[in-house]
């Protein structure tokens, strides 16, 4: 890759005009001359990356954690269910001793 095609892919910042502005031979900002190429330039370039790919991350985490609060939702409505139909079979397991002879009868 050569110099100037290097230099195509090389992000400007301008603290006055913000990102990608076009700059002079010295890397200053063709519209206020501030100084937008260079090692703090490139800083805050990994820095913005950095930042980018923990949003990403917290964002895929967020949708984990919804999928995790549905699922948590579904298992609680099939706990009620459960408990219900064994609170109505014990109902019907006494109703049924009720109606049973009584085996220690002589």
């Amino acid at each position: 890759m050569s110099d100037q095609s290097a230099e195509l892919w090389t992000r400007t910042f301008c603290p006055q005009c913000g990102w990608d502005v076009d700059t002079d031979e010295d890397g200053l900002c063709q519209v206020c001359g501030a100084e937008a190429v260079g090692e703090g330039v490139e800083d805050l370039c990994q820095e913005v990356d950095r930042i980018a790919t923990l949003e990403a991350h917290l964002t895929d985490a967020h949708h984990h954690l919804a999928e995790a609060h549905r699922d948590n939702d579904a298992l609680r409505r099939e706990n009620t269910e459960l408990r219900e139909k064994l609170t109505r079979a014990y109902a019907a397991l006494g109703v049924a001793r009720k109606d049973a002879p009584d085996a220690t009868a002589p």
